[in-house]
């Protein structure tokens, strides 16, 4: 049977569906929810999941009839995950190629480089052709990060303009031999995406490019990268106090556990947010 469909720009087109109305009713079916006890403690499954279990749950008990439906629909599902695996993972390796390969010749060229989403560096096919994508998988969380390498780089800044400076005076500094802003550009470090985490090597460099800079500009280009980063402060502005930066660490730690725990209404999230904004915002540069 044929059903006329409204295509998007509100006409219509003459296409079989894919499915019949029976089919769907049987999918729709199979998907329904129903209570069940489970352990003692009611839990909803789908129909589908109760009859696969009641074959199981037969077979095991030595129905030959229903360990041959059992044995037969369990090699159908697997091969047909398989299948499915072997497509998506021949698609993501020609992804990985297209874009590797446009990268390449963008480098060549001395233009700018490709930066789709997500980068083919971030997608992780194992042996059995299971996916992953470390990294992001959206224009915003690219977004986001790109925000936490300029994080990175502002603190590293200030971490070379507050040892110029003469500002690692506490005691935990002289002990540790760093401040909070190093200790900032570790912490950015750690939670980005291997593809854009600096390594020991990549570091050093990062750090001595700065420190071949005079303190004049250090404080120029300071200035501007944390008003880039909406955090503006005060032009020569210190970071904060170690001790007092790892207690501050302790309180952003207790907020993240009560989101997790218990999220409660919009106003108590909107209060935890602010404390973490408050928060976060502290450990930028102060005056």
């Amino acid at each position: 049977m044929t059903k006329r469909r409204n295509d998007r720009t509100g006409g219509s087109s003459d296409r079989p569906d894919p499915l019949t109305d029976l089919e769907r009713a049987l999918l729709a079916e199979g998907r329904r929810l129903v209570t069940v006890r489970d352990g003692g403690e009611p839990v909803e499954i789908s129909v589908n999941e109760i009859i696969a279990r009641k074959t199981a749950e037969t077979a095991a008990k030595g129905s030959p009839h229903a360990q041959r439906t059992w044995l037969n629909a369990t090699a159908e599902a697997v091969a047909r995950e398989n299948s499915i695996k072997d497509e998506n993972a021949a698609f993501w390796r020609l992804y990985q190629r297209s874009y590797r390969s446009e990268i390449a010749l963008a480098r060549k060229r001395g233009e700018p480089l490709p930066e789709p989403v997500p980068h083919p560096d971030d997608i992780v096919i194992d042996d059995r052709n299971n996916i992953s994508v470390d990294g992001p998988v959206t224009e915003l969380e690219a977004q986001v990060y790109a925000y936490i390498v300029n994080q990175r780089e502002a603190f590293m800044r200030q971490h070379v303009l507050d040892k110029k400076r003469g500002n690692l005076k506490g005691d935990m500094e002289c002990a540790e031999g760093f401040g909070s802003a190093m200790m900032m550009v570790s912490l950015t470090n750690m939670v980005l995406p291997p593809r854009l985490r600096l390594d020991e090597t990549a570091m050093w460099r990062l750090y001595c490019g700065f420190r071949s800079q005079t303190i004049r500009q250090l404080l120029k280009d300071d200035h501007r990268a944390w008003k880039r980063l909406h955090l503006p402060s005060r032009r020569g502005s210190a970071s904060p106090d170690l001790g007092a930066f790892i207690r501050l660490l302790a309180g952003l730690g207790a907020i993240a556990a009560d989101h997790a725990a218990s999220p409660g209404t919009d106003r108590d999230i909107d209060r935890a947010l602010a404390r973490t904004v408050a928060l976060t915002e502290a450990a930028a540069p102060v005056g």
